[in-house]
């Protein structure tokens, strides 16, 4: 999956903010490709869970449809934990069709991974990071 480094940027600037908190949004794209980061609050507010509200979400569904983007992502941070699916990511996986981007602040340096989820299961999926401005051809 290829992916804008602004999108990147976004999901760990939103979880050195939240921190100790988990962050959490939505990425808005294209198929095989991440665009934008759509930062959400974490109405859990807990360290060790995340959940968005209803409405927020369906703000940025709409502003992903006026601009022209799908859902391909979403993204969450764990603070102190690895970049991988816990029992409860995988329990609450939703949405099989987006690819689940965890960003893991236990290391000095983040450390940012994808997974497809299926409610059972966890797939992970390479990222490839875009600079901003490169060319989204095949």
């Amino acid at each position: 999956m290829r992916i804008r480094a602004a999108a990147v940027e976004g999901l760990l600037a939103e979880a050195q903010l939240r921190r100790p908190e988990e962050a959490c949004g939505l990425f808005g794209g294209a198929p095989g490709q991440i665009d934008t980061f759509y930062p959400l609050p974490n109405v859990d507010k807990s360290p060790l869970t995340y959940q968005m509200d209803p409405a927020s979400i369906l703000a940025v569904l709409r502003q992903m449809e006026r601009t022209g983007q799908s859902l391909v992502g979403i993204g969450h941070s764990h603070p102190a934990t690895v970049a991988e699916p816990s029992a409860t990511d995988i329990r609450q996986a939703h949405y099989p069709q987006c690819l689940y981007l965890i960003v893991s602040l236990r290391a000095k340096t983040p450390e940012v991974r994808a997974f497809w989820i299926d409610q059972s299961s966890a797939r992970e999926e390479p990222l490839t990071v875009l600079a901003d401005g490169a060319s989204t051809a095949s």
